[in-house]
């Protein structure tokens, strides 16, 4: 099998993205500051703290795997009600979408297991992380109920 592999120049994003993190890392100790400044206690610092490190870590996850923060919540609440890590549940989604693009581009036996789940591989890919999560759901509860089921 004959694999092309594209490369890009992540530099300047890498670049720009470090400099968005500091200004994040400056702004989250400016609002520590003004926080203690206001209400002098360290019992709400520590709480402005621990929501502030929430919020930066949510936003990471959303930079690392190329996703909108809104999508990085709702899939950290579906995960942690199945008791799974939502960095571990975001990186299974991301070799799931790559399995989606080489269905979409190549066919075969994936496209084929996409398509037994009622999925669309190409539609798939470009999805938002949640609305992934509920496409693989219903397919998998939609071929569970039928008649041909899943391989195993």
């Amino acid at each position: 099998m004959l694999k092309w592999v594209f490369g890009a120049d992540t530099g300047p994003y890498r670049t720009a993205l470090n400099s968005m993190r500091n200004e994040t890392k400056a702004f989250s100790g400016s609002v520590k500051g003004q926080l203690a400044g206001m209400f002098g206690g360290a019992a709400v610092l520590a709480g402005a703290s621990k929501i502030i490190s929430h919020f930066a870590r949510i936003q990471d996850l959303a930079d690392r795997f190329g996703e909108s923060s809104v999508s990085i919540q709702k899939v950290g609440f579906a995960a942690t009600q199945s008791g799974m890590d939502v960095e571990g549940l975001a990186k299974a989604m991301t070799v799931v979408t790559a399995n989606a693009v080489e269905a979409a581009s190549a066919g075969g036996d994936l496209d084929d297991a996409f398509k037994r789940l009622g999925i669309n591989a190409a539609e798939f890919a470009g999805l938002p992380l949640d609305d992934k999560l509920r496409k693989l759901s219903a397919g998998y509860n939609d071929a569970a109920s039928s008649a041909q089921g899943l391989p195993i």
